[in-house]
């Protein structure tokens, strides 16, 4: 009997992680020459609204380097029948220097999703 109420549990928090909306750091470009075309890239679900999100940019020390919100092309695009997408925001001040750290906050100051580079 525990071992089916263990796994109804499982299955359960399976499918509420798999339905979660939420917007993440999808892809990063860091090493192209023009420095125009450096940027992170953001995915989650379609017509999320990310106006006033910011990023914060740290180096290997921990120091922020650079913060960045997010104000041009606030929302997400619809790329897939999943109602799924995403969005480039351009950052020319990336480093592609080792030991790098982004962080995604929401509009109000949520953590949403860090990446080590």
């Amino acid at each position: 009997m525990r071992t089916v109420f263990i796994s109804v549990v499982l299955i359960l928090y399976s499918l509420s992680l798999w339905g979660q909306s939420t917007v993440y750091i999808n892809e990063i470009s860091y090493k192209d020459a023009t420095l125009s075309d450096r940027g992170v890239e953001l995915a989650g679900p379609a017509n999320t609204d990310v106006n006033g999100w910011y990023m914060e940019f740290r180096n290997a020390s921990g120091s922020i380097y650079q913060i960045q919100t997010i104000t041009a092309q606030p929302l997400i695009d619809n790329e897939s029948a999943s109602g799924k997408g995403g969005i480039w925001i351009p950052v020319a001040g990336l480093q592609q220097n080792n030991d790098r750290t982004i962080i995604l906050y929401d509009d109000i100051g949520t953590p949403k999703d860090t990446i080590s580079y």
